[in-house]
């Protein structure tokens, strides 16, 4: 078994290291909230380990951004996460949360069509863009994006990201290169040895 998981994590980091081949590493800082800032464009991965499969979450992160992993975890016999992930803040500011998670329950927005989508990484999804108002009245851009892992059924994962929209329109083309470049790589591990 032991034997079988360092294969399958040799696995995640090659396909990371293939994306990240052309990236620099960038210098990064913990900042006292807890959160990370880059001094330049870099690339930020995280490694999970769950109760049936391994699954790695990437992102190329902007100058100046700032983010965090997080799990929530069921209590119970396994543990298990029910959610994971990044929370990346633009420029640091926690009004331009954006969130990257897997889960095990898919939340794509009900009645709207998505556009089809695909991430430089192969991901294929649906990607759902609405404004709205919050309870001051302000204009805010809410992207819903439902991505797949194509042949991995364990568990979803999605980007969301509510902001002001002179925030969005300020970041429009970071954001979308952002999105572009968001990545998983996920493999089974067999718990039957």
């Amino acid at each position: 078994m032991r034997k079988y998981y360092g294969a399958l994590l040799a696995i995640l980091l090659l396909c990371f290291l293939g994306f990240t081949g052309c990236l620099g590493s960038g210098a990064s800082e913990v900042m006292s909230n807890g959160q990370s800032v880059v001094e330049e464009e870099t690339v930020i991965d995280h490694t999970f380990t769950h109760h049936r499969f391994v699954d790695n979450l990437f992102m190329t992160l902007p100058p100046d951004w700032t983010y965090s992993t997080y799990e929530k975890v069921n209590a119970g016999d396994e543990m298990e996460s029910n959610e994971w992930g990044f929370k990346v803040y633009i420029e640091g500011k926690t009004a331009g949360e954006i969130i990257i998670a897997g889960g095990f329950d898919s939340e794509e927005p009900t009645g709207e069509e998505g556009t089809d989508f695909i991430t430089n990484t192969g991901l294929l999804g649906k990607r759902y863009t609405q404004e709205a108002e919050d309870e001051n009245k302000d204009v805010l851009i809410k992207e819903y994006i439902a991505l797949t892992v194509p042949g991995f059924d364990y568990a979803y994962y999605a980007v969301v990201c509510t902001i002001s929209k002179e925030l969005y329109e300020e970041n429009k083309e970071i954001l979308d290169s952002f999105f572009m470049n968001v990545g998983v790589a996920a493999v089974p591990i067999d718990t039957q040895s």
